[in-house]
């Protein structure tokens, strides 16, 4: 039921995004990125995003729990509201995303990712 609610919530759609390669994720959509300027660049290890001030370490996980977007403290209703607006404009560099062979490319979106993340937590 849980998942029920969540794919409802988040407007899960029947074509989901398929990775290049398999990466094993936290159930946080911010764990493990750089967030600065509107993007969200994939550091591969204990960083929240959104903590963009500086490196900051994932507060769960410093703590020795396993990161997870639903326990976490920056999950508020003010945090959500500012996800909220921002969506579709934020874009995040997953490294499973990245297409073979290009250095560049334009990313996805929060929400895709988000979508991609929380599908069946």
């Amino acid at each position: 039921m849980k998942s029920l609610i969540r794919r409802l919530h988040t407007g899960l759609k029947k074509k989901e995004l398929i990775p290049y390669i398999q990466k094993e994720r936290y159930s946080c959509p911010f764990y493990g990125f750089s967030g600065m300027f509107g993007i969200f660049i994939d550091s591969a290890g204990n960083q929240c995003g959104l903590e963009t001030r500086s490196y900051s370490p994932c507060p769960m996980e410093s703590k020795g729990e396993k990161p997870c977007w639903d326990k976490c403290y920056f999950n508020t209703e003010e945090t959500n509201k500012a996800i909220e607006t921002t969506l579709k404009d934020v874009k995040v560099f997953p490294a499973e995303f990245r297409p073979p062979g290009l250095r560049e490319w334009e990313g996805i979106s929060l929400k895709k990712w988000m979508d991609y993340i929380l599908k069946d937590k």
